[in-house]
């Protein structure tokens, strides 16, 4: 069935028209009805007379002695010449029992003046007074709640329209005669007495057309469109005729005398044709009952014969009482009438059930819930409600009698409070019982989920979790497909499948349309890929059409939390063909709820467990590219007599891109190098490694004694084999220790400063180039100094110069220098010590960001 209402269109325009003018009948007959109710008998007078439409008078009531008698023609009624029935009905509307209404009334020929003492209303018995509350306030507003909000949400549908026309002459059929649509003003009451006889008689031609169109068109209706005109035809014509009579009788009382004539002729075939109708309905549902291969459209027919039968079986003697023996609705006892109108109620609610439902449930499921809801479950609580009520009003009662002392009174509180309690738990055990007894297939479901429910909620463990959870489902609603679809990235891919065969379900797209309606749903989305109005076949669920016919799913369970969408459930149809019904996807998404949170908590903990590894395989792999980088160090130093070298490099993390290095020379000559490698971590540790390697290629078979040649070399090499963003400050001397001479290359690393034996402020090293790897080509200059007796050589990187105190101030070279002049007795390696011992006494336990590097070459 359609499942959109479509955009606001004529369809819903003329509805609404319709509406307005449904409510203001409906207002009028409110009014009259509570008038009879509530307002005193001489407040709503009769004229005891029947009178027929052009004023004959056919019968007069007892007690009008002086009034017109049966066969008078009345002509004048106070004044107001005769119209129709509608002018004597408004002028004793406006009078008051006891008063005499003139009359002049055509008698054998003659004009002759007579009067009518208009008579009380009989007072209204209990029964009546029922009948008039069924009658003028609940059935016709059931009527118009069903009949317009189904056609509101189905406006294209022509079973919508045939189930209005059928409700609006429910509201008509049993109008008491209390209700004087006559008496109604311009230019309502025509409209009015049309609708009243005209819809009033019209519904057995709406029940036999939906009949021929439910649940789709008959095929003989298809083949031969024409031939069920042979019996909706002289019913419409029917009603039409019946409603103008309605018109003509109260204002055009001169032409109404065929009408009457026709109206009395068409009583039996009238009957005749109205039973044929629903005999005919009764029939056409039956036959498609037993030959419509569908399931849904097959239980669907099943209902619609139940409802319809038990709605109209109870008041089918009363039409044949009326129809053939014109017996009054009005004169037929209330015990037996009001029941069998109140079940009349049950075919329109059957009929708008029918149509709206997206997929209909047995009967047995209906009648089920019903009873287990209604009576065995509300019931039983009701019944609980009121023993606890009279066991706490029994123990109250004996408190305050004042011939009771306190402890008697303690006592009875107490025994009335302790019944209460009892009263309860045995009203909780017999609803059980009656579930177990009568509801087996309900009660079981019902178990089986909140049991699923209280077990997810335990379950930490994701492929556990979904393996419980898909299972228990599948056992408690026999379903014949299940499957869990979880996110997984950027899709949603199956994490289980049942009853899928060989083939699992497809993944859906984790932002795509049918993602997009789990997570905009407030309601899990039912599937029906037969409907052409459903979600799942608008154009904007067309990417995912294929995987959804696929799934084969008739509802969507969403997994979610407020962080999103974690997945969703599919669930197949069931093996009895029957759809969900709202008890299953309300106890389905409290399973769906615990489930969301117990998966999130299990996804959270396989995270933190992977990451925990992750950074556990981390640690140690840094811990090996320390203890490789440690191998890149110098350990073994080059011995020369009267110099003394040390160095000390501390990464900021397990590994750094700082560097330093002694190299013995085949010339007996001393290659002292200091470096910093942009960056940090194992990026940067990689580069220095290669730099490393390249200095020393270098230093073995490259040129030697040209420094600037071999840091031009060293340019090249560094730049060609890292990134574009790579590239180091770099220092690299050779120490000749025949004269002393330092010859250096600078290549934009922090210069190095030479302090002198004799004091004075140090010389910094500043002579070279541009830094090492940026460029493709760069140039160098090379500088030199001499090492004299008890000079010494401070080499760092900015880590140590930059280090920063809580405050951010940065220790800079000036403290630096004076720390070290305080070092000036210590050998090279107590001197790299006390200098790194400075720089973090400075920083007084900041947080280190970069790499400290310090070498210290002294002559002695």
């Amino acid at each position: 069935m359609s499942s959109s209402t479509g955009a606001f269109g004529g369809r819903h325009a003329a509805l609404l028209v319709l509406l307005a003018l449904c409510l203001a009948q409906q207002a009028l007959v409110l009014r009259d009805g509570l008038a009879s109710l509530l307002a005193a008998p001489d407040r709503l007078p009769r004229a005891g007379l029947v009178v027929a439409a052009d004023g004959r008078v056919l019968s007069v009531g007892a007690g009008q002695v002086a009034g017109p008698l049966a066969g008078d023609r009345i002509v004048v009624v106070d004044g107001e010449p005769w119209q129709g029935r509608a002018t004597l009905i408004t002028t004793v509307a406006a009078r008051r029992a006891g008063e005499e209404l003139p009359l002049r009334v055509v008698r054998e020929g003659r004009e002759t003046a007579v009067a009518v003492t208009l008579q009380p209303r009989p007072v209204l018995g209990h029964g009546d007074r029922a009948l008039l509350v069924v009658l003028v306030l609940l059935s016709p507003l059931l009527a118009i709640a069903l009949g317009f909000g189904v056609a509101w949400v189905r406006p294209r549908d022509p079973l919508a329209w045939l189930l209005l026309l059928l409700l609006l002459g429910f509201t008509a059929m049993g109008e008491l005669e209390l209700i004087q649509r006559a008496a109604w003003p311009w230019p309502l009451r025509p409209i009015a007495l049309f609708w009243r006889h005209a819809l009033g008689t019209s519904w057995p031609f709406a029940l036999f057309l939906f009949a021929l169109r439910f649940p789709d068109r008959l095929p003989l209706d298809v083949r031969r469109p024409a031939f069920k005109w042979l019996l909706a035809g002289p019913l419409m014509i029917d009603a039409v005729v019946i409603g103008l009579y309605g018109v003509v009788a109260a204002d055009f009382g001169a032409v109404a005398t065929s009408f009457e004539a026709y109206a009395e002729a068409a009583r039996l075939p009238r009957f005749v044709l109205t039973n044929l109708a629903i005999g005919s309905f009764f029939a056409i549902t039956g036959y498609r009952m037993g030959t419509t291969r569908d399931a849904d459209d097959r239980r669907r027919l099943r209902m619609l014969n139940f409802g319809a039968t038990a709605a109209l079986l109870p008041i089918f003697p009363l039409v044949l009482l009326n129809g053939i023996f014109g017996v009054p609705l009005a004169t037929i006892s209330p015990l037996y009438l009001v029941p069998a109108l109140l079940a009349l109620a049950l075919l329109p609610i059957t009929l708008a059930y029918v149509i709206v439902v997206e997929r209909a449930m047995g009967i047995s499921v209906v009648l089920r819930q019903g009873l287990q809801y209604a009576l065995a479950r509300r019931g039983i609580r009701v019944l609980q409600g009121i023993g606890a009520g009279l066991a706490l009003t029994a123990g109250l009662g004996l408190a305050l009698d004042p011939g009771l002392n306190r402890p008697r009174k303690i006592q009875a509180i107490a025994t009335g409070v302790m019944f209460a309690v009892i009263v309860g738990r045995a009203g909780e055990r017999v609803r059980r019982a009656l579930d177990r007894r009568f509801f087996r297939e309900a009660y079981d479901a019902e178990r089986i989920l909140s049991e699923v429910s209280e077990e997810v909620r335990e379950i930490v463990d994701v492929r556990r979790l979904v393996d419980t959870l898909a299972r228990r489902l599948s056992d408690a609603l026999h379903a014949s497909r299940l499957a869990v679809l979880l996110r997984e990235g950027p899709f949603l891919q199956p994490a289980l499948a049942l009853g899928y065969g060989d083939g699992p379900p497809l993944a859906f797209d984790g932002n795509g349309p049918v993602a997009r309606r789990l997570a905009e749903a407030k309601e899990p989305p039912r599937v029906y890929l037969d409907d052409p109005e459903s979600w799942a076949n608008q154009p904007a669920a067309a990417a995912e059409r294929g995987q959804l016919q696929a799934l084969g799913s008739e509802l969507l369970l969403p997994l979610s939390t407020r962080s999103g969408l974690l997945g969703f459930l599919a669930l197949g149809p069931k093996k009895s063909e029957e759809p969900y019904s709202p008890l299953d996807v309300r106890l389905l998404r409290s399973v769906a709820g615990q489930a969301s949170l117990a998966l999130h908590n299990a996804q959270l903990a396989e995270q933190v467990a992977a990451e925990v590894a992750q950074r556990a395989r981390f640690t140690r792999e840094v811990e090996i590219a320390r203890e490789v980088q440690e191998q890149l160090y110098p350990r073994d130093l080059p011995r020369v007599p009267g110099l003394d070298l040390a160095g000390h490099c501390r990464p900021a993390r397990g590994v750094g891109g700082d560097y330093y290095d002694f190299l013995s020379l085949d010339d007996g000559r001393i290659g002292i190098a200091i470096g910093d490698i942009s960056g940090k971590g194992i990026p940067a540790a990689l580069l220095m490694a290669s730099l490393q390697a390249s200095l020393r290629s270098q230093t073995i078979g490259g040129a030697r004694g040209d420094l600037a040649t071999l840091m031009g070399n060293l340019n090249r090499l560094i730049h060609d084999a890292s990134p574009s963003n790579r590239y180091a400050t770099f220092f690299y001397a050779e120490y000749d220790p025949s004269n002393g001479r330092l010859a250096y290359v600078n290549a934009g690393h922090n210069a190095p400063m030479l302090f002198r034996a004799g004091g004075g402020p140090p010389e910094r090293l500043e002579v070279g180039g541009p830094v090492i790897g940026l460029l493709p080509i760069a140039a160098y200059v090379e500088g030199a100094a001499l090492l004299r007796p008890g000079d010494a050589l401070l080499g760092f990187t900015d880590g140590i110069s930059e280090a920063m105190d809580p405050s951010d101030e940065e220790w800079g070279e000036e403290r630096m220098a004076a720390a070290f002049e305080a070092c000036a007795g210590l050998a090279a390696a107590p001197a790299v010590e006390r200098m790194i011992e400075a720089a973090d006494g400075f920083a007084a336990g900041a947080p280190q960001y970069d790499d400290m590097t310090v070498i210290v070459v002294r002559r002695s």
